[in-house]
Order: C-alpha cells, then structure tokens, then sequence
C-alpha cells in the first residue's frame, strides 16, 4: 500500500490569516509544558496569547519533530490510508449502514415525526459531533485500535476499550444476519415474478395457500419463505438452509474485503416528551456507530495531523442526509400501501352494508351506489357522512373503522419495515426484478461496508495487543470470520429473527449508552478536556474553537446520562416484547419476551461492561504488588519533543518510543 506521507500534511504558515498558521517548535513546547495546575484551574481562560499562533522561530525544530514522529510510525509498521477520500469513504461506509435504512422510518413515525426529526438534529450537532471527533482524534493521533488507545491515556479505563471490543463482536454477529436477509432477497430477484408478488399455491391444488391468502404477499414472504419464523422465541430449531448459505456468503465476503488491505473498506455512496428524546436519542448512536471503537481503529490509519474536526461533521451529516432521504422514501411507499389498505377496508364495509340490506337487516336507501365503488376513496365517507344520525349509529356497529392513520401504523408495524417496502416497491414497478437486483445489491453493499468497520473495530485491537498477530494478518482475519461465522448460525434459526430484536432493541442502546459515557468521562474529566483540546491544537496547527470542551464537560455527559436514565425507566416501566408472527392468522401480534430471554439480556449486558471493573481492579492489584511496572508505564501522550532542559510537568497523551531511539538516549 501506498504510504500517506504524514510529513507533507502538516500545515504551513499562512500569509493572509496568520491566526491559522503553524506554530514553532518552542511554541509548541511552551504549550506542553503548561502544568497541570494551569492546565485544570476553572478559573483560566482558553483563549491563547496571539503571539502562541505565530510562525517565527525555528522551523528546523519543527521539521526535527515531524522527522521523529515519523520514524515512530515506520517502527510500528502501520500502514496509512492513500488518500483522504478512501478514509471518509471508510468512515461514512461504517457509519451510514442498514441501521439508518432499517429502523430510522419506524423511529420516526413512532417518536413523533418532525418533533424526532428535530431532537435527532439537535443532538447530532451538540453530542454526536463532539464524540466522533474524540474517538476519531484519539485513534488518529495514537495509532492504536480502542483496547490500546485507552489503556495507554489512563491504565483505569483499559477496561473502556475492551468493552467496546465485546460490544463489536456481539453486534457483529447480528449485524451479519441483516445482511443474508438482503442477500437472499437479492440471490431471488433473478427471476419472474417476483416470488413476494403473489401468493404460492398450495401442493397438488390450484389454490392459494391459505395462510398467505389471509395477509399480503409480501409479509407472507417475509415470515415464512424468508425467515421460516415460529410463532413463539421459545421454538426453537435447525438453522434454514437458505439462511446458513447467506450467512456464510456475508462473512466470506467480509473475510475477503478484509483480507485485501484497507482499500477494500471504501464504499460510494414531540419536543418536550422524553419517550422521544429516548428514540431519537438510541436511533442516533446506533445509527452512527459510536462507541464500538470502529472509528478510533479506522482513524489510527491516518497521518496526525488530518483534520479529524472536518471529519466528524462530514460523517455526521452524511449519516443525516442518508436517513432523511431513505425516511422520505419508505414513508411514500408506506403511504401507498396504507392508503390502499384503506379502500379495500372502504370496499369490506361497502359489501357488509349490502349484505345487511339483502338480509332485510338495514333499508335499501343505505346501500352504497355503484358508481361509487369506482372511487371509493372518496365516496365511501362521502355516502356515510350524508346519512341520517340514527342510521348511521345503527350501521357502525357493524363496520371496521377506516383511519388512514391507523392503516399506516398498521404497515409500519415494526423496523423490518424496510424490507417490506422494498419488495413492494419492486413490485409495482415495469421491469420489477432489475428493480430489485438494484435495490438489494444496494443493501447488501451498505451492509457489507458497515461489517467491515466492524470488523476492524475487532481485528485492529487484536493486532495492537499481540505482536504475533500482527505477523500473520491473513490467518488472524480468517479466523475471526470463521468463529463470527460459528455465532452468528443462531440468528439463522426459525425464531433467529426474534433474537436479534432482543439485542438491537434492549441490548445494544443500554450498552452503547454506558461505553459513551465512559468514554467522555474518561476523555473529559479523568485525562481532562482542557488538556485534550490544546492536544489536538498542537497535533492539527490550528485553533479549534473552544466550545468543545463544554461540550465533552457538560453536555455530552449530562444528555447521555438522562437518556441512560430515561431507557433503564422504560425498561423497568414496560415489558420487553417482540413483534411474532402468528401463523393461525396469518397476522403480527406482540408478545412478551419470556423471563429467560430477560436473564439473557442482562448477562450480555453483564458481559459487555465486566471488562471496565476488571480492568481497574487489575491495575489496583498493579499498582499495589508491581509498584516498579507501574512507574515505568507512566509515560506522555501526545507530546512533541522539548528540550532536556524543559521542567517536569504533567504527564500527556503517549506516543511510545521505538526501541532504537531508546537506546540512542540512554
């Protein structure tokens, strides 16, 4: 792979904004050698003298520094992206995955529309933002994947990394089904008709099967030539064929994306109700993918000195556009389907009307007329609206009710409504398996792009832990995938399908919320923002506006906490249950998770979080047993050479020496 040259990306002065320049090598050690007293005191403005963003001195120490920060990362062998646009292609892949396509319509309906809307801007600008850029800039800067990167900054929250390393791992082995759903979708789209366009027959008869007639095609298709689904999470079963070869196929081409370096990973492509803010809230940090560590893996291939800052707002927005534009889709397609589930139930009461008058039940004048039927959209409350007030009430008993709004939350029952509205869409359209070959081929991409990310989230730690499995990344990446593939065969089950809205619905916002607010509590009160914020000042060379430290300090942490708080009340307040399909009447129904599932969810929520207790007890035991190890770990980060000179001062971010440099010093 092509060397990214870190030298060459590092700023230069600038003539017309000398605000923006690049600093000196003595200013750059003046500012870390500021103590920590100076650096914490609450008191202290984070505005810097003018002449700290001057561009006088010796640029020869400057290049000295670049020179040696250089020599580290050819020590380490790491690799760089070889162009910007392959690494945003990278992040935005990771980022904007089936999540956004797979739950953010149904979020959105049910969180209260435009209000959602809002709140998930608000909070993207204000909480999402600032924490890309913390992972992004600490992965970028250090090198490391999630384990490494917060071990090194503070051996208490080791455990933070390894946390999100557990995270990735279960994720990853639902994610993948999600992915075979679409690649079988897309493996039967090479024919005509669509298999979901009509009803099959049943065997030796020209008959409709009855369980499909009593539904639509497309939800037939789905429950039980798709997912064969029980009725029940307690039935269990074999993994299905179809979806076992998906499966496989998913993690094969994962293995080989994967297998052929980091080019592979690019991809083209109510207001005061806390229910609300609790939807938009999980929807957000699922849909973007923060706290999985994916991020900081992908970051550390880049030079230190790229603007993470850029980055973050790009990943961000991309992420919100791509959302907004499938929402606005599905909603048309939704509304479609509503909308002609509406005249049929205008057309039922129609027929139970006349049913009622040849029965001499009701008098003829209460018969819709003929050419009503026609447009029945509009005649059929027309006709009802002119009749007398007693007829009326002696006619309603007798009919359904036809809201349109009830029969469009009646299609958008539950997330797997994507899927639904792409194979109708598929349908309706001339031409309707080249439809579909584009619309799954696009899925299964987004898909696999997201996998990927999630596979560097799993393999970059590893490789960072061990320098026997950086010697052979070939055979740790098909081992990976092998066991991933293993795990991931019981989501291929029957009731497959039911698992995976346990952990996508309970298990994955409960846990990305903890490892978040870990994160900033580490990043913004333990190592301290202040102090990271003049970080990425002297690695960028160039001022970033302040306000991100009150955002890692203040806001990030309290609305984490509210909607970690809001979610464990909605927990406790409301019964986890799944949507199930009923094959008895070919309809969706909720039941209730049973009291196992329940003891599973907080044993993989257990599971996830145990590595950040274990850790912090481990470097108790360290510190109190091995006091020698301990003093020699207690190195700087994120801290260009200064003079021998220079004071003692607080320890900084740590980039690690490489052994020959070691010895040159000594």
């Amino acid at each position: 792979m092509q060397a990214y040259n870190e030298e060459s990306q590092m700023p230069r002065s600038s003539d017309s904004k000398p605000g923006i320049g690049t600093f000196s090598a003595s200013k750059i050690a003046k500012l870390e050698l500021l103590t920590a007293k100076e650096l914490n005191s609450e008191g202290q403005n984070f505005d810097y003298p003018s002449n700290i963003w001057s561009d006088e001195d010796n640029d020869k120490e400057l290049e000295t520094i670049d020179r040696d920060r250089s020599e580290d990362d050819a020590a380490t062998g790491r690799p760089y992206w070889d162009n910007k646009i392959e690494y945003l292609l990278a992040q935005v892949g990771f980022s904007v995955g089936l999540s956004s396509i797979w739950r953010f319509p149904y979020e959105c309906l049910h969180g209260g529309g435009g209000s959602f809307l809002l709140i998930y801007v608000l909070m993207l600008l204000f909480v999402e933002v600032p924490l890309l850029l913390l992972e992004m800039a600490v992965g970028q800067r250090m090198r490391q994947g999630s384990i490494g990167v917060w071990k090194t900054i503070s051996p208490w929250i080791g455990g933070v990394g390894c946390t999100s390393f557990m995270a990735c791992c279960i994720v990853g082995l639902y994610y993948s089904a999600l992915i075979a759903w679409s690649l079988f979708y897309l493996s039967q789209s090479f024919q005509s008709p669509l298999p979901w366009a009509l009803c099959p027959f049943e065997s030796n008869s020209s008959n409709f099967d009855p369980e499909c007639a009593r539904t639509k095609p497309t939800t037939y298709f789905w429950y039980q030539q798709v997912l064969k689904a029980t009725d029940k999470i307690e039935i269990g079963g074999l993994p299905v064929m179809h979806l076992g070869v998906s499966l496989f196929v998913t993690w094969l081409l994962s293995c080989i994306s994967m297998v052929k370096g980091l080019q592979s990973a690019r991809k083209v492509r109510a207001l005061y109700s806390v229910e609300v803010w609790r939807r938009a809230g999980n929807q957000l940090f699922l849909a973007t993918g923060s706290g999985f560590g994916s991020f900081t893996a992908i970051s550390s291939y880049m030079p230190r000195s790229n603007n993470c800052v850029m980055d973050a707002f790009a990943v961000a927005l991309l992420n919100l556009v791509t959302s907004v534009m499938v929402t606005v889709f599905v909603f048309a397609i939704m509304g479609h389907l509503a909308t002609q589930l509406n005249e049929e139930c205008y057309l039922k009461n129609a027929e139970r009307a006349m049913n009622l008058v040849t029965a001499g039940l009701l008098p003829p004048t209460l018969q819709l007329p003929d050419s009503g039927r026609h447009d029945v959209s509009s005649s059929y409350p027309a006709w009802l609206s002119r009749l007398p007030e007693r007829v009326r009430g002696e006619l309603l008993p007798h009919l359904s009710n036809c809201d349109l709004s009830e029969q469009l939350e009646q299609v958008i029952a539950a997330p797997r409504v994507a899927i639904v509205a792409f194979t109708n869409v598929a349908s309706v359209f001339s031409g309707s398996p080249l439809w579909a070959i584009i619309i799954f081929m696009f899925l299964v991409t987004m898909g696999l792009s997201t996998m990927i990310g999630i596979l560097q989230g799993i393999l970059t730690p590893l490789q960072d832990t061990s320098s026997s499995l950086r010697k052979h990344p070939e055979l740790l990446t098909v081992a990976v995938c092998v066991l991933m593939f293993l795990g991931s065969l019981g989501f291929a089950t029957p009731s497959g399908s039911y698992y995976v809205s346990l952990l996508d619905d309970y298990w994955a916002p409960l846990s990305l919320l903890c490892i978040l607010i870990l994160e900033n509590v580490a990043m913004a009160w333990i190592y301290g923002a202040r102090r990271f914020l003049a970080d990425l000042i002297i690695i960028l060379g160039r001022p970033i506006s302040p306000i991100y430290r009150w955002l890692w300090c203040f806001v990030s942490p309290f609305v984490l906490l509210v909607l970690l708080a809001s979610t464990l009340i909605h927990l406790h307040l409301t019964p986890i249950a799944y949507l199930a399909w009923n094959s008895s009447t070919s309809s969706e129904m909720l039941r209730r998770y049973p009291s196992w599932a329940k003891v599973l969810l907080s044993v993989l929520i257990g599971i996830t979080l145990l590595p950040v207790p274990a850790c912090s007890f481990y470097t108790l035991l360290d510190m109190c047993f091995l006091d020698s190890r301990m003093h020699s770990r207690s190195t700087i980060i994120f801290k260009p050479e200064a003079e021998e000179e220079a004071p003692k001062h607080c320890p900084r971010l740590h980039v690690g020496k490489s052994p020959k440099k070691m010895n040159k010093k000594t």
